[in-house]
């Protein structure tokens, strides 16, 4: 089975439909995160009583709490230790039993990274360390409850990743390597280019790809079936662009490569919008759009790319595809490209 995973923010639990509810292995809550203590707790409470809909819907779904996120700190103080990852554990293991939860997904973001939080050399063993204590712990709940516990992480994309992280030594405590392949681009730099890639673009030499991402896993020793693959809801934005080249591969202002709008206004304002053109890049596998006018380009995914990264999967035998993240958009063709997945059950 391939897995189609949802990351949801808790307050959108509410609005996921039957359809897609029936469409999903599994979804990711996003988020909770660590308190003072060390301690694993909700970022936000209301709209979690939206999961008792959600299963009625589908009763085979799995429930996975993703713990961290971008932005959420307090990783490398609470794995420093034994006693700190103890207290960290014992809040994981309640939160799962409160919620009746299928396990969880750590998105710590990331190992030894100096972005403003806490940080330290000896998050690289640690981490692994973590992850070692959390899939003994999942396995003593398991017998405990007679339930499975899914132990997941978001892996960036990246050589960097590899090398600030022990993915052979921590490889076979995961059940799947959650592979953000989108934010692939940005951040500030200031030559466009797609945050989604399949593929990397042989003039593009800065870019990173899915394909690449996945590459670097496998020569880990990462199981291919254990390897998810991302898509994005959301596009990047970068403005003061020229139209050389429909604007791909251009130079922008310094402060580009913005988190933009979403679906379903990315849709409507953007796609829709006259004042753009759209693209796409069969080399990368995604599409562009850029406006003259406004001297703007926007990288996204759509349902073209979604299905090119779905028959990548198949190609090369991965776990499943994933996104980040559920929104409130019934009619979602990006969504409803991940129903050809499903058919490979009935295959």
């Amino acid at each position: 089975m391939k897995e189609r995973i949802a990351y949801v923010p808790i307050h959108e639990i509410k609005n996921i439909t039957q359809e897609h509810a029936s469409l999903f292995t599994r979804i990711n809550l996003a988020f909770a995160t660590l308190n003072d203590q060390g301690q694993c707790v909700l970022r936000e409470d209301a709209g979690m009583d939206g999961l008792t809909q959600v299963r009625s819907y589908n009763p085979n779904i799995k429930i996975i709490m993703s713990i961290g996120g971008a932005g959420a700190f307090g990783f490398s103080d609470m794995a420093m230790t034994k006693e700190s990852r103890q207290v960290f554990l014992d809040s994981m293991v309640e939160m799962i039993k409160k919620h009746n939860l299928d396990g969880v997904d750590l998105d710590w973001e990331f190992p030894t990274a100096d972005w403003g939080g806490d940080w330290d050399p000896k998050d690289k063993p640690n981490y692994t360390l973590l992850l070692k204590e959390m899939r003994q712990r999942l396995d003593l709940l398991e017998k405990e409850i007679f339930k499975k516990q899914y132990l997941t992480i978001a892996a960036g994309v990246g050589q960097w990743f590899i090398a600030t992280t022990e993915v052979a030594k921590y490889k076979d405590y995961l059940d799947e390597f959650m592979l953000m392949t989108y934010d692939l681009r940005g951040f500030g730099q200031q030559v466009t280019g797609h945050h989604t890639t399949l593929y990397q673009k042989e003039a593009d030499v800065i870019g990173m790809s899915a394909h690449q991402g996945v590459k670097l896993l496998l020569d880990e020793g990462v199981p291919r079936e254990k390897i998810v693959i991302g898509f994005a809801m959301y596009s990047k934005l970068w403005e003061e662009v020229k139209s050389e080249n429909d604007g791909l591969l251009q130079k922008s202002k310094k402060d580009s490569g913005k988190h933009f709008l979403q679906y379903p206004e990315l849709q409507t304002d953007i796609i829709d919008n006259p004042e753009f053109e759209n693209f796409w890049d069969d080399e990368a596998k995604v599409p562009w759009s850029y406006s003259e006018k406004l001297r703007q380009f926007v990288s996204y995914d759509n349902r073209q790319s979604v299905e090119e990264k779905i028959n990548y999967i198949k190609d090369h035998d991965l776990g499943g595809l994933m996104f980040w993240r559920y929104v409130n958009w019934p009619d979602n063709p990006l969504i409803d490209a991940m129903k050809e997945l499903k058919s490979e059950e009935r295959s």
